[in-house]
């Protein structure tokens, strides 16, 4: 079906704006082609974008190995997931539709609980984190500061520590 069609019949029937359609076109679930939309076949591999270039915070550590600094806000502690970009699910190899779970551990190696990795097939969000929450009130971190996650695709273990934020006037 025509994308103009379909926004004109959501936005008729159900006063749903055509922006909010076109956002949610870029879900893996879906195929745009041509000014088209389809569902996409389950047999149909979605195309993760893995590069990491650009991506803030981010940094590329050994083959199977990267870094990724979340910034502790409101929404961390009180333990909500956050969408990250998209090339974190291409170094994990992770596809839509998945999740991938990674023991959490500390700077001493200590087992602290741990962290998923998923994706909906629906979302148009991209990958996620579930809570992280647990991690920074174990690395005593606050709001400004930053917990770096550094993931081993091989072994599933997120290696978490706290990096201070920059004070007022630094």
């Amino acid at each position: 079906m025509p994308v103009t069609d379909l926004a004109a019949h959501l936005e008729k029937v159900y006063e749903v704006r055509p922006g909010t359609l076109n956002a949610y076109t870029a879900a893996p679930a879906f195929v745009v082609q041509d000014g088209n939309i389809r569902a996409r076949a389950r047999s149909e591999q979605y195309e993760v974008d893995a590069n990491p270039i650009g991506v803030a915070g981010l940094e590329l550590l050994e083959e199977d190995r990267f870094s990724y600094d979340v910034k502790v806000d409101h929404d961390v502690l009180r333990g909500s997931g956050r969408s990250v970009p998209e090339a974190i699910a291409g170094l994990l190899g992770l596809q839509p539709g998945r999740s991938l779970h990674f023991i959490a551990r500390d700077v001493g190696r200590s087992t602290t609980g741990s962290v998923v990795v998923g994706w909906s097939r629906t979302s148009h969000m991209g990958p996620y984190f579930g809570s992280i929450r647990a991690l920074a009130l174990h690395d005593g971190a606050e709001e400004g500061d930053f917990l770096r996650l550094t993931f081993d695709a091989v072994s599933a273990v997120v290696h978490h520590q706290r990096v201070p934020g920059l004070s007022e006037g630094d």
